[in-house]
């Protein structure tokens, strides 16, 4: 399911490598992500999550101007020598969105079917039909282009913010 869901864009997996100790590495993540448990913090840590030393699983907090849900992050945690290698992996299948479509499919196929079954003059048909496959496209394909807006979105955030929380603990020859 992991292949197709990377196949329509609903996850994506890369690496980061870093100039760090693992250790350091846990450190710093778990001073800059919140409990999960806290739905309404007002802290300015940008995700809330659990943090172990051998991985991380987070989310990005929720704000109001944010209109989707954030893909959940997981990350494996690998020392080669000097170096960190950090597995991440987005995963933003929304499980509460198959009742939406499961619904929406029906409705649409109902309503399809009672105009194309009902006696109604040839234009007025073909008007509302054009009219009603526009709305079904766009009710279909809003939630799924947002989501994966939102992958590619965290996906640069994440990065991002990784390297600005860690930029003082790398121990590359700089000392």
């Amino acid at each position: 399911m992991t292949a197709f869901l990377k196949k329509i864009g609903l996850a994506d997996s890369f690496q980061i490598e870093l100039p760090m100790d693992k250790s350091d590495f846990v450190k710093t993540l778990i001073q800059n992500v919140d409990e999960p448990g806290e739905a309404l913090s007002t802290t300015s840590k940008a995700y809330k999550g659990t943090v172990k030393n051998d991985g991380f699983e987070l989310t990005r907090k929720r704000k109001f101007d944010r209109k989707t849900t954030s893909p959940l992050i997981k990350g494996a945690l690998q020392q080669v020598g000097g170096r960190l290698i950090v597995e991440v992996t987005l995963d933003a299948f929304i499980k509460r969105l198959i009742p939406y479509y499961a619904v929406l499919t029906a409705i649409c196929l109902f309503a399809f079917g009672l105009l194309l079954f009902t006696i109604h003059p040839g234009n007025v048909r073909m008007i509302v039909l054009i009219f009603m496959a526009i709305q079904v496209v766009f009710m279909f394909a809003g939630p799924y282009v947002r989501t994966i807006r939102s992958v590619r979105e965290t996906k640069y955030d994440l990065e991002r913010d990784l390297h600005f929380m860690m930029k003082d603990k790398f121990t590359s020859g700089n000392e």
